[in-house]
């Protein structure tokens, strides 16, 4: 009897140890998961730009043309690319973060001889006639894209200011490897953005 009660009291106190191990084990395993899943947050570099880090995959946006066609990412592979996303209504103010966009890609182009992509996207083909019509008569260079804005909601959905860009405008750098790094506001100076692109491209020609 006695043999008996030193088994089951064994037990319960090897049952005591797994549930301790597994109360102080758990929640260390629980914070590497999130360490390895957590969301990209941002950090405010000045008023109008944005360090976004973990960095936001440009392929998972669903490009389409005009007619509904997916685009390939395979065509900006490769390539850095000033992706602006043009507001729900684009007015004059589309205007002048195309120049931004035309200035910092010449600028980086004439320093580091590396063609900069430039692509402009939009939500739906509402209210976008202005934006198409001065992308063909003053910027015949830049690319013109579609993404569907639950899309843009569910890529972006880390951040709230990021998602501001649905109704203001965001301008983003996509490097090589299609890492969006940086943010720009449609209130940013084109040398700020131009200086961002550029120490972009300084460290990766230093890396090479």
């Amino acid at each position: 009897m006695q043999l008996g009660n030193k088994k089951l009291a064994s037990k319960r106190v090897r049952l005591i140890i797994i549930g301790l191990v597994l109360v102080c084990v758990a929640p260390l395993f629980y914070a590497w998961y999130l360490y390895g899943h957590k969301p990209a947050t941002l950090q405010l570099k000045d008023a109008n730009a944005y360090q976004i880090k973990p960095a936001v995959e440009f392929t998972h946006l669903a490009l389409t043309n005009v007619h509904g066609a997916a685009l390939a990412h395979s065509q900006w592979q490769r390539r850095w690319v000033l992706l602006f996303v043009s507001p729900s209504s684009c007015a004059d103010v589309c205007h002048g973060m195309l120049d931004k966009m035309q200035f910092v890609s010449q600028d980086s182009a004439q320093r580091y001889k590396q063609p900069i992509d430039t692509l402009v996207v939009s939500f739906s083909s509402l209210n976008q006639q202005k934006l198409l019509d001065l992308l063909v008569g003053s910027y015949p260079g830049f690319t013109h894209a579609y993404v569907h804005l639950r899309d843009f909601k569910r890529v972006f959905s880390h951040s709230p200011l990021l998602r501001q860009a649905t109704f203001q405008g965001m301008l983003y750098l996509v490097a090589p490897d299609g890492k969006i790094t940086l943010g720009y506001s449609m209130a940013a100076l084109a040398t700020a953005i131009s200086h961002g692109l550029n120490s972009l491209l300084k460290t990766a020609n230093n890396e090479q």
